[in-house]
């Protein structure tokens, strides 16, 4: 009786001692014990292995698996990185980040730290161009969901017409389109943005990766999104044609923005020096009359985009006529504003140029500042 009176006390100790210590495993095992999903029917495998992605929300949630109310693995910030392990979920969740509702499926990622898990797709940016199965099966459903219809079956043409241009009238065409859909993107993803919280900002820098030609900015002080052209691609597409007039076009945009061959507001012909939140007009370097040149050459021509070549005489004309301060001396803008009107540019309208000579007059009674290079030495 004692010896059975002892065995069962021992085993009974002994599976005790059993469940203190599965009581005491952490919640959160290391990368190497991380769970995985079970189901195979959850997810689709798909190219694009090994793709960069990074946390655009303010916070993430690695999961077990592909649902909210699967188990937490961790959390991570913004900003964080991770690795695409090519799986991706079947089903679409729905949530609103930052202000802008996303229905989109989860991806299977490692972190940088070595946890892997399932993060939602709205929660994450590409840091490279994603490959086709992600474009098609991820990028098109969040460009189809937020833009809707219509406005995403836009898009997708663009895409296709883009990768087939061959001739003048095809880049002609693509150029104009290419105008028509940023100025409906921005306006979009601007409503967006105005119900985002200063210190969650919506993120729309997926765009550029739907819209070929064109980067996405937040400038400060981040209340506007702004897509500009990439020059360097309409220079590829200008390659694919047998007529030289676009690429003459192309060497316009690349003498315009000759630093990096972007569209952005700060163009060859201006100057900005950040200590002094200052722009400056290169006027009188002779900048000006030279893209006025090739101005007036590109709109004598067949090219027939004034879409194209009318914002940058406007841009030209306006550092003209309402810059404030000079970077040359009073006696060199004078100087290439006299050549300017010399020109006698067809491209100029009279009005435009009664305008020019009237500026001129007011530049030579000293109506601004001069000589901001001379200040800085």
């Amino acid at each position: 009786m004692k010896i059975h009176f002892a065995t069962s006390l021992i085993i009974c100790l002994l599976l005790l001692a059993c469940t203190v210590e599965q009581a005491q495993e952490p919640l959160v095992e290391g990368p190497e014990k991380a769970p995985k999903t079970a189901d195979s029917s959850l997810y689709i495998s798909t190219d694009g292995r090994g793709a960069s992605l990074s946390l655009s929300s303010r916070e993430g949630e690695l999961k077990a698996a592909p649902d909210w109310g699967a188990k937490s693995l961790r959390s991570y910030h913004k900003g964080s990185s991770f690795r695409y392990l090519g799986r991706m979920s079947k089903a679409e969740s729905l949530i609103r980040l930052e202000g802008v509702d996303h229905r989109e499926p989860w991806l299977e990622v490692e972190a940088a730290d070595g946890y892997k898990g399932w993060l939602f797709g709205g929660c994450l940016s590409f840091d490279s161009l994603p490959s086709e199965d992600l474009r098609r099966l991820w990028l098109d459903r969040r460009l189809y969901f937020f833009f809707g219809d219509e406005l995403a079956a836009e898009v997708k043409q663009y895409q296709r017409e883009a990768a087939e241009i061959r001739s003048l009238p095809a880049f002609r065409m693509m150029y104009k389109k290419g105008g028509n859909l940023e100025m409906a993107l921005e306006e979009r993803v601007n409503e967006a943005l105005a119900l985002s919280s200063a210190d969650s900002l919506a993120n729309f820098f997926w765009l550029q990766h739907v819209l070929p030609g064109y980067l996405v900015y937040l400038p400060a002080p981040k209340t506007e999104y702004q897509l500009y052209r990439d020059y360097r691609y309409w220079g590829k597409l200008a390659g694919q044609t047998a007529d030289s007039l676009d690429d003459q076009l192309v060497e316009f945009f690349y003498a315009a923005y000759p630093l990096d061959s972007l569209g952005y507001s700060l163009g060859s012909w201006s100057i900005a020096l950040l200590e002094e939140n200052r722009e400056y007009s290169l006027l009188g370097r002779g900048q000006h009359l030279a893209l006025f040149e090739r101005l007036d050459a590109l709109y004598q021509s067949d090219l027939n985009l004034e879409e194209a070549l009318d914002p940058f005489k406007q841009k030209l004309l306006d550092d003209i006529f309402l810059t404030e301060h000079y970077w040359l001396s009073r006696e060199e803008v004078l100087a290439e504003l006299q050549a300017i009107l010399a020109a006698d540019f067809s491209c100029l309208q009279k009005s435009e140029k009664v305008e020019l000579s009237a500026r001129k007059a007011m530049l030579a009674q000293g109506q601004a500042e001069f000589g901001g290079l001379e200040k800085l030495e």
